[in-house]
């Protein structure tokens, strides 16, 4: 660990000091007391005020679901909450789940093992690609340079480790072993022999080596800017033809886009490069040892925990969640929309949401005095600013209406044959084609990316719109009986920060 000192030898900031004066060391001087009280759960890799308040809710959406899936409460009036509901009863029961093994995701797992080369990805890449995870993906958004319309991007899927710094530390290889060993070890509780999960796993790291080598770091793709790289269609079908990405376009849209906007261009000029029929057993490797780490965690309880050593490693995190929250997390991922406002309306309301924008309306008030006074911005560039300003859409504490896609999720409940693993299944691939269904249509600018149960804030550039959900509406950051100056000091200066 590196150890930070301040102002010549004023303290450590890696331990607390609860003597130290505010003149020496700001940091120790504010923090100590929190530092030495803080401990961190054994199922979280870590704990701050933020991870504070998400235990809190976490705890109140617990009981809720817990109620209302065994009818202690009846379910609340907003659409598709009764679908999640019903993820949280396939998710909690662990005795079925125990008992299903790993049967609900075995067709899966054939179909990838029986590729038999690139011809056979190709022929079948567009059923494939709306299954499984494939080392690279779509997804349709507006675009950064006319936001009124949807476009295409194009990017590179996760690498194995963290970030492409990460293959520099040296934990690296020590991370990579234990990701291989926990393949292979689940690979083998599937049925696969023993050599056959060994080669997966070392092909699948074979080829995530050398993507990395054309990757961006995280700190790359920080440059927001340098991640819009349009190109005509013909030329990306030219530089993705060993796989045949043109007809896959084809098959998952109406008609072919005029460009698409590529994230990472060294990874596209490298593509044919990457997949091709003398890497294919690295294709196959990566696509079952990937499509196995996922599937674990829809599945039995000894799944699960197999799935667990590579985040443990890698993260610090001491065990698993316990299975009553695991069922809280897979509803919340799959239907976290519905859950938000279920969160929002219950734990929020409509009148703190009205005195937080009123809050809002005021900031931005004092924005536009600020910027009209301002001496040093031309004429022409304050009129743009206001403009700009004057148009900022809120979003604040949870959305009015629920997005389309859930409406078309269909979760088939234990009692008629459903499983978890096969439900999720069923929705990612639903939500993928909801996606590409958006290309040829216009923006909707009413579309929330956070849910109102997670505790953040964010700005938009491509809708120009900020978000407050309602988990961040709370103490310390707001409260509606709290004074305004307090919650200008708190949650203003969130607000102030997006704006």
């Amino acid at each position: 660990m590196n150890l930070a000192k301040i102002r010549g030898g004023a303290g450590d900031i890696t331990k607390p000091d609860l003597n130290a004066r505010i003149q020496d060391n700001l940091y120790l001087a504010v923090n100590s007391d929190w530092i030495s009280k803080a401990k961190i759960p054994a199922d979280r890799p870590l704990i701050s005020s933020f991870s504070e308040i998400d235990l809190k809710i976490e705890k109140e959406l617990m009981n809720d679901l817990a109620d209302f899936a065994s009818g202690k409460k009846a379910l609340p009036d907003i659409p598709n909450f009764d679908k999640a509901i019903e993820v949280y009863k396939l998710a909690k029961d662990f005795a079925k789940r125990d008992a299903d093994d790993f049967q609900p995701a075995q067709a899966d797992l054939e179909t990838l093992i029986n590729l038999k080369d690139v011809d056979d990805v190709k022929q079948n890449l567009a059923k494939l690609f709306l299954r499984f995870s494939f080392p690279f993906l779509f997804e349709v958004e507006p675009d950064r340079k006319n936001t009124k319309t949807n476009s295409l991007s194009f990017d590179r899927n996760s690498l194995i480790l963290p970030d492409t710094t990460s293959y520099q530390s040296p934990s690296a290889k020590q991370l990579l072993d234990v990701w291989q060993k926990q393949t292979e070890n689940l690979l083998k509780m599937a049925g696969v022999e023993e050599a056959a999960a060994k080669k997966y796993a070392t092909d699948a790291i074979a080829l995530d080596a050398k993507i990395v080598k054309v990757a961006k770091s995280a700190e790359e793709r920080a440059d927001d800017v340098a991640l819009y790289n349009p190109i005509k269609t013909n030329e990306f079908e030219e530089k993705t033809s060993s796989l045949n990405l043109g007809q896959l376009l084809e098959q998952l849209f109406e008609k072919k886009p005029n460009y698409v906007v590529v994230r990472e261009p060294k990874f596209l000029d490298h593509f044919n490069e990457l997949f091709n029929q003398e890497s294919f057993d690295e294709l196959k490797g990566w696509l079952i040892s990937t499509f196995i780490n996922k599937a674990a965690a829809f599945l039995s309880e000894e799944f699960r925990q197999a799935a667990f050593p590579f985040k443990q490693a890698t993260y610090g995190q001491k065990e698993l969640p316990s299975q009553e929250k695991e069922a809280y997390y897979k509803a919340n991922n799959l239907f976290d929309d519905v859950i938000g406002v279920y969160y929002g309306r219950t734990y929020f309301g409509e009148d703190a949401k009205a005195d937080v924008e009123d809050m809002i309306h005021r900031m931005i008030d004092v924005y536009e005095q600020r910027i009209t006074n301002n001496e040093w911005l031309s004429p022409a560039t304050k009129e743009k600013a206001i403009t700009k300003l004057r148009a900022l859409v809120l979003k604040i504490g949870y959305p009015n209406k629920i997005d389309h896609v859930y409406d078309l999720f269909q979760v088939t409940p234990a009692n008629e044959g459903g499983n978890l693993y096969s439900n999720q299944a069923n929705i990612r691939e639903i939500s993928l084609k909801h996606n590409f269904d958006k290309l040829y249509k216009p923006v909707d600018r009413s579309e929330w990316y956070m849910p109102g149960n997670l505790i953040n804030a964010c700005y938009d550039p491509q809708r120009n719109d900020i978000t407050f959900p309602a988990a961040i509406l709370e103490a310390p950051f707001y409260d509606i009986n709290a004074s305004r100056a307090t919650n200008y000091g708190g949650i203003g200066v969130v607000i102030a920060h997006e704006i």
